[in-house]
Formats: C-alpha cells, sequence, structure tokens
C-alpha cells in the first residue's frame, strides 16, 4: 500500500520527480507512468535485456517521498520566477517526453549569460501591441449589447442550472462584432472565453493563438503555445511559434533560444518539412538582430555576438536563401489533419516545403525571383480532416512576406475558419 500511495504522489509531478518514482515503481512492483510489467518467453531473455526480478531496498532507502514532493514545488516556484529556468525545464520536458534534443555548447552558454530581463515575456514592457494607445474603449461587452445568439445560449445554459456556456460559434460571432467596433482585446477575451470552458483542449489553445497573432498580440500567442507545449512537448509547431511571438514581442534573446530549441529536436518523422520552415524563420530572425532593425528591443550583447556568428552557419547548414520575392506559411490548429498550400503563380520558379498530411503544419511556398508588379493568388485546402474534433473547427493561420529580406519587406497575415464540414 506505501508504494502504491508514494508512487501516485511522486507521478502528480513528474518529470521533475521521475527518478525517484521510477525506483520506488521497481522495488515496489508499482505499474504506471514509469513503470510497467512485462513478461518474457525464458529467464534468458530477462537476462539478455538486464531486467531484475527484483531491486533491492537499497535503491529506494534514501527516496522521502514527502521531501521531494517539497522540493518540486520549490524549484517550480524558482521556474515560476525565473525565465531562463523556464527554458532549462522546456528542454527537460522535451528530454522526459523521449524527444532527443541537441544544443549546442554555445547556445547554452548564450542562455546563461543573458540577462533575464531579455527573456521575460511577462515583463510589462514587452508582449504588448505596438503604437500608440486604443483610441477606443475596451467595448468587451459592445456596451453590455452581446451578440444574440451568443445572449440566447448563456441564457438556455443558466435556465437549465448550468454554467454559463455557450458554442464556439457563438463566442467566434462575438469576437468578431468586438473587432468590428474597434476593440481587438475584447474581441481577444471573447475567444479566451472558450477556453474558460474547456481548459484543457490544446486544439482551442492552437486556434486562439493562431488569433493572436493575426490581431497583434504576440505576448498572448506565445503563453498559449507554451502551454500546448507544456502538454504535449513532443510537437515541434509550439516551439517556433513561440520563437515568432518572443520576436514580435522584442525580445530577440529569447527567440533566438527558441528558434534553437525548434532546430535541435530530433522530432517526428511525421513534420518532414519542419526544420526547413523553422531554419528560414531563425536565419531572417538573426539578420534582423545582426543588421539591428525590425525589433522594438536591441538584443542583449551576449546575445547579438551568438547572433553575429550563428546567422552564415544557419543559412550554410540548411541552404536558406537570404531573400526571396514572395514567402508565404500555413499553419493551423488541429492534429492529424491535411491542409494544402496553393499558390497561382504568373511565371514560375516557385517551390514547396514538404507537404505535412498528418499534423498541423507548417507548410511554405517560396518565390525566389519574381518579377515586380506579378500577382499570385494564394488558396488553402482542407484534403483531410480530423473525424474526432467536435470542439472546434480548422482554423488555418495564412502569413505572407512580401520582398522577403529587402528593406520593402511587407507582412500580411490572415486567419481561415473551415465551414460546416
Amino acid at each position: 500500500a506505501y508504494g502504491v500511495i508514494a508512487v501516485g504522489m511522486l507521478e502528480e509531478n513528474l518529470p521533475l520527480s521521475e527518478d525517484a518514482t521510477r525506483a520506488l515503481s521497481l522495488h515496489y512492483r508499482v505499474v504506471g507512468q514509469t513503470a510497467s510489467l512485462v513478461m518474457l518467453e525464458s529467464e534468458s531473455d530477462y537476462q539478455m535485456y538486464d531486467i531484475q526480478a527484483s531491486h533491492p531496498y537499497s535503491t529506494v532507502s534514501d527516496v522521502v517521498p514527502s521531501q521531494i514532493i517539497l522540493d518540486v514545488a520549490a524549484e517550480n516556484a524558482a521556474i515560476a520566477r525565473s525565465p531562463r529556468a523556464s527554458l532549462r525545464r522546456i528542454v527537460r520536458d522535451i528530454e522526459a517526453a523521449g524527444t532527443n534534443i541537441v544544443l549546442l555548447n554555445s547556445t547554452l552558454s548564450m542562455l546563461e549569460a543573458i540577462p533575464e530581463v531579455s527573456l521575460d515575456i511577462n515583463s510589462p514592457d514587452f508582449g504588448m501591441k505596438s503604437g500608440k494607445g486604443p483610441e477606443h474603449p475596451s467595448l468587451d461587452r459592445l456596451n453590455g449589447n452581446r451578440n444574440a445568439k451568443l445572449q440566447h445560449e448563456l441564457a438556455s445554459a443558466i435556465n437549465n442550472n448550468g454554467a454559463p456556456e455557450a458554442s464556439y460559434d457563438a463566442w467566434t460571432l462575438e469576437s468578431e462584432a468586438r473587432d468590428r467596433a474597434g476593440s481587438q482585446i475584447g474581441a481577444l477575451r471573447a475567444l479566451t472565453s472558450l477556453l474558460a470552458q474547456n481548459p484543457a483542449d490544446v486544439v482551442l489553445r492552437r486556434d486562439i493563438a493562431l488569433s493572436a497573432i493575426k490581431m497583434g498580440f504576440p505576448q498572448a500567442s506565445f503563453l498559449a503555445f507554451k502551454q500546448v507545449a507544456a502538454a504535449r512537448p513532443w510537437e515541434p509547431l509550439s516551439y517556433m511559434q513561440m520563437a515568432k511571438g518572443a520576436q514580435a514581442a522584442s525580445l530577440p534573446d529569447l527567440a533566438t533560444f527558441l528558434f534553437e530549441v525548434s532546430l535541435g529536436g530530433e522530432w517526428e518523422r511525421r513534420f518532414p518539412g519542419f526544420q526547413e520552415v523553422a531554419a528560414m524563420l531563425y536565419a531572417r530572425h538573426l539578420h534582423l538582430v545582426n543588421t539591428g532593425v525590425g525589433f522594438g528591443a536591441e538584443s542583449s550583447k551576449e546575445g547579438a555576438a551568438y547572433a553575429a556568428g550563428r546567422e552564415s552557419e544557419v543559412r550554410a547548414w540548411y541552404e536558406v536563401p537570404a531573400r526571396a520575392s514572395l514567402v508565404a506559411i500555413l499553419t493551423w490548429n488541429q492534429d492529424n489533419t491535411d491542409v494544402d498550400l496553393h499558390v497561382t503563380e504568373p511565371s514560375g520558379g516557385g517551390y514547396y516545403s514538404d507537404d505535412i498530411t498528418d499534423g498541423f503544419g507548417p507548410e511554405m511556398y517560396i518565390q525566389p525571383k519574381g518579377k515586380p508588379g506579378e500577382m499570385y493568388e494564394i488558396d488553402v485546402e482542407v484534403f483531410s480532416e480530423n473525424p474526432n474534433r467536435l470542439s472546434a473547427p480548422i482554423k488555418v493561420l495564412v502569413e505572407v512576406v512580401k520582398d522577403w529580406g529587402w528593406s520593402t519587406e511587407e507582412y500580411l497575415a490572415k486567419t481561415l475558419v473551415q465551414k460546416g464540414g
């Protein structure tokens, strides 16, 4: 009984308690998240795989579960206070999930040398929309006048003694109404109400994160993808999107490290073109750091020194072009879904990254040498979808950069939602 209780307590604190949990599981023979039963055909098979019949008490004699839980709580508190510790935790979580990640020694040294303020997405100086203050009041509820569909669904839920919840469509209509009224903060807040109803739904988190990118709220996008990464650390897209959020929030050093995480992981084969896209974005980021343009805040001296030597390495290793006439990047919110990017080009010469057929992107189109004045048509096709997803429709984010790498670079983002089946 002691073993079952102790292992259960420690498993609530994985992965920080992994070593102690495994030791107790093996000694007390408790099946759970860290240990399982195995039956082989012969005694020689057990010997070949070094599977012991029992693990001696000496392997757990120094394990005190209550103290480990206190230590883990203290470490979690330190991580919450320290952006640097939070990044170390991200790397540990990736490794604990079974994904190998290789970071350069120079990358790890940079992380330790960079001032913490350069890594803090929660700083009041970063993460908000750029420009002057809002010209409109919050308008969160349009002076109390919610859209009719939302009002009806909330009232029906309350009348049925339920929580005041509403559907995805109702909250989306409310968000669009607030946006038209001039309150993008109110629009984003309406969408986040969906998370209050379904806090564990990672599809909704991706959905809202993509909307936050389009609306221009990089901090909100960063934090949403960080929560997705905590729940599903083996998925690479979250780290690339966090890097982009940090970049847009004027935190170039934070973006640099997260781009390194994106490239350093040995991700699942179902994301074949991921590193090509991440490297393209990372090389552009390093170029902006090295030229001193594109950010509201400068990189720290440690981050700048790292970027100065890293840009040429990334471009050479991943064969990243320095400039392009047009780049389009497609991502979406749902796993087990195939969404295709189609670009109609007037004169040819463009090419795509690998097709993602079982994930949520990214896919990329590059036109290296278009002609001035050419018009491109960009279409998105849902080729196959996950039939088990009911909480949200497929939402895609299309990001287009004209004159990639030039001083005349222009950026456009648009979200699209699949209507119906």
